[in-house]
């Protein structure tokens, strides 16, 4: 499609060193010479991409459950390129996922940005650290010995601000600022991308009471911060998140029974009648399965998201 919305038939795509160069029809579009023509009979989408997923990796081996908050767990060390769930990703027009540890407790790790394809890590991985996950509410006042909101908060807090001293104690040792300054901690290191904005925080969204944690995360810290996984009654955070300036990522449900009201409605659509006109839609993959993206983004439009 281009600007208007119009399908572009008998097209052409010109694809040079990896990036494309120009999309039209094929009366317009000049081929240059040395071009290799790849004909094709059928639809040709922009690779789609699914910014809350656990397939690209082989999560079996990632025991994100030990403490509330992990320093030190990276998803980058299980990316599995013989996963036989990117395949389905990529039968779905999925070619890029954002790997991300899981939700019970508060800070379950960082996560990477990978494509669906290649034959190791290093041809997979897009960008790592790609977010750091956590997690507020929803699943992680069921950790093993049952926590409560405020001694998260704090607790989430705490490990951030010993993560921040460890990037400012090595930032002045390597501009020359002390002679002996703090050693390199690989449990820390990872944070220091995050204090300096080169990634964003991923904060599992079920219900809308987060306000506190992106409260800490955005306002206090001055972190980049998205909210992902926005499900159930998250919509009613729309206000909040325009104030800021943030763009969801919902799913994986992305229509939902609501018990009060007695309607299946779409949380997408949710969000936009209360001003939201720009969202992504994610699948919590496995948990939707990978190839069904579209099928999640076409039904929070055929409930109301316009």
């Amino acid at each position: 499609m281009n600007d208007a919305d119009q399908v572009i038939n008998n097209g052409v795509v010109l694809v040079e060193k990896g990036k494309i160069r120009q999309v039209g029809r094929a009366s317009d579009v000049e081929i240059p010479k040395g071009y290799k023509i790849i004909k094709h009979d059928g639809w040709v989408i922009p690779g789609l991409v699914d910014a809350h997923d656990h397939i690209a990796g082989s999560l079996s081996d990632l025991n994100d459950g030990v403490y509330l908050t992990n320093p030190g767990l990276r998803t980058l060390d299980v990316v599995d390129p013989r996963n036989l769930n990117l395949e389905n990703a990529l039968s779905g027009g999925v070619t890029t996922v954002l790997l991300i540890p899981g939700s019970g407790n508060n800070m379950s790790g960082f996560g990477t940005v990978t494509k669906t394809f290649g034959n190791s890590t290093e041809e997979m991985v897009v960008r790592a650290p790609g977010s750091l996950k956590i997690a507020q509410a929803g699943n992680p006042e069921s950790y093993w010995f049952g926590v409560g909101r405020a001694f998260m908060n704090w607790n989430t807090r705490y490990t951030l601000e010993k993560a921040l001293k460890y990037h400012n104690e090595r930032s002045e040792y390597e501009k020359g600022g002390v002679k002996e300054g703090r050693t390199y901690d690989i449990v820390w290191e990872d944070f220091r991308g995050l204090f300096e904005h080169r990634f964003p925080v991923s904060v599992h969204t079920q219900i809308y009471q987060v306000m506190t944690t992106i409260t800490m995360l955005r306002d206090h810290m001055g972190l980049s911060v998205m909210t992902d996984h926005s499900t159930f009654d998250s919509y009613k955070l729309t206000p909040f998140l325009l104030e800021r300036k943030m763009t969801p990522v919902v799913g994986p449900r992305v229509f939902h029974f609501d018990s009060r009201e007695r309607i299946i409605h779409s949380i997408a659509a949710r969000y936009w009648e209360q001003g939201c006109k720009k969202l992504g839609i994610n699948t919590d993959a496995p948990v939707v399965p990978q190839e069904d993206l579209t099928y999640q983004a076409t039904m929070g439009c055929w409930y109301g998201f316009e």
